[in-house]
């Protein structure tokens, strides 16, 4: 069973910076300075633990005008059971609960096909990102 929070605690933060770490850096090669970005203050980030473990992660920032969803990673072994949809439908659930009327991402291009499936829909060109292809989507309230 998944346990949903919406991180309050420098501990339940801490199990969040654990699994980022853990996808974006010792898998992708993302240099830690950029994955902890300073964003993370005014940030709302969910967390999903399974048995106490870190499984799913995510977060909302308000920047410029616009709503962003990011950070979001899946633990390895729980990829492709449906944990990223559900976790990405509860960041949009919540980003339009607080009125956001879109939420923005910047998919990495190898998961735009997920992101597609989410109703999200590519804006602009193809652009690199801690040195990996992203893109820019959006899905409308």
């Amino acid at each position: 069973m998944i346990e949903k929070i919406w991180v309050n605690t420098p501990e339940e933060f801490n199990k969040c910076v654990q699994l980022r770490t853990e996808v974006f850096v010792n898998e992708q090669g993302v240099a830690p300075e950029l994955e902890l970005d300073g964003s993370d203050e005014y940030a709302m980030s969910l967390l999903y633990l399974i048995d106490g473990k870190p499984a799913a992660t995510g977060r909302i920032i308000e920047q410029d005008g616009d709503t962003y969803i990011g950070r979001v990673a899946v633990r390895k072994d729980l990829r492709g059971k449906g944990i990223g949809s559900q976790l990405v439908n509860d960041l949009v659930a919540k980003a339009f609960e607080k009125g956001a009327s879109r939420c923005c991402i910047h998919a990495q291009l190898s998961a735009k096909g997920f992101y597609d499936t989410m109703g999200f829909i590519p804006v602009g060109n193809v652009f690199i990102e801690a040195g990996i292809k992203h893109i820019g989507m959006v899905k409308e309230a």
